[in-house]
């Protein structure tokens, strides 16, 4: 649903980003605030995409290309814990411009520096 309403709403990401950012801490106080970040791969087939460049495809799926076209993202969730219960609170994609680990690696230490700030100890 988050996603949705980004997609067909009239607000900026960043603006969604602040709000949750503002709420999560008013909600949950941990010592240290967990995060997830995973890397995935869209796959596109205009080469006038943002970012889109050809990568290899590690899924080894036998009905799939072994190189195929496609956007990297990286995202960042904050992992929630209330009554022995875990989740995950998606809080921002970021499009990782031209493929490489390394251009992975920057966005992250970009995006924990921006939460850090925002909410204190950060452990990935």
């Amino acid at each position: 649903a988050y996603f949705w309403f980004l997609e067909r709403g009239r607000w900026s990401w960043l603006q969604v980003w602040d709000a949750l950012l503002e709420l999560l801490p008013s909600v949950f106080t941990p010592a240290v605030w967990h995060v997830v970040l995973d890397d995935s791969l869209v796959e596109r087939v205009s080469t006038r995409a943002p970012g889109s460049v050809v990568h290899h495809n590690h899924t080894a799926k036998p009905n799939r290309p072994r190189f195929l076209r496609g956007q990297g993202w990286l995202c960042l969730a904050a992992v929630l814990e209330r009554d022995f219960k875990v989740g995950a609170v998606p809080l921002m994609l970021r499009l990782v411009r031209r493929g490489a680990n390394r251009g992975k690696l920057k966005s992250a230490r970009f995006l924990l520096r921006l939460l850090g700030r925002r909410l204190g100890r950060v452990r990935v």
